[in-house]
């Protein structure tokens, strides 16, 4: 058996449901709808990845001229940042008052998110659009993460049980 499967992807990452094969076997990267398919992607098997497959590599890709002068190559934060602005004070504004359930109206109210104790496993969702009444924009801003020993104890109101470090996988 292989250590990694193949499964046809769209631009996004996205498996697609249909096969790899014709009916004879061979490799066909055809969409039902006759559209020729662009993206494979290999998807290792966890236990064996490490062995034939050097994640530090990653860590020391050479971009090409086009993807440095990309907008969202401009517009960098880091996943620590993210997480901050996650956790700080936020005043809702008048679009996003509070209800008071004992006088039975609308407040101007501040809430503060905190983080007191880590998962084994953590999921983290980035937000890809800003909207407004009537837009909505995409978000260009790359984020910058480490691919190993993600550490979010100084993000704890408590002090942390374990050294708990996180290897990070992107969807």
């Amino acid at each position: 058996s292989l250590p990694f499967s193949v499964k046809v992807v769209n631009q996004f990452g996205v498996e697609q449901r249909h096969g790899l094969c014709d009916e004879n076997g061979n490799l066909s990267v055809t969409m039902a709808s006759g559209k020729q398919v662009q993206y494979l992607s290999l998807v290792w098997d966890i236990n064996t990845r490490d062995e034939y497959f050097d994640t530090n590599i990653c860590n020391n890709i050479e971009h090409h001229e086009s993807y440095k002068g990309t907008k969202a190559r401009r517009n960098e934060i880091s996943l620590d940042d993210c997480i901050e602005q996650y956790c700080k004070e936020e005043v809702l504004n008048e679009d996003n008052m509070w209800y008071c359930p004992h006088c039975k109206a609308f407040k101007q109210a501040s809430k503060k998110l905190d983080l007191w104790r880590l998962p084994k496993v953590l999921v983290i969702h980035l937000k890809r659009f800003s909207y407004s009444r009537q837009w909505r924009d995409k978000i260009e801003t790359l984020v910058k993460f480490p691919l190993r020993d993600l550490s979010l104890n100084r993000h704890l109101q408590s002090e942390p049980e374990e050294d708990i470090r996180y290897e990070l996988r992107g969807v």
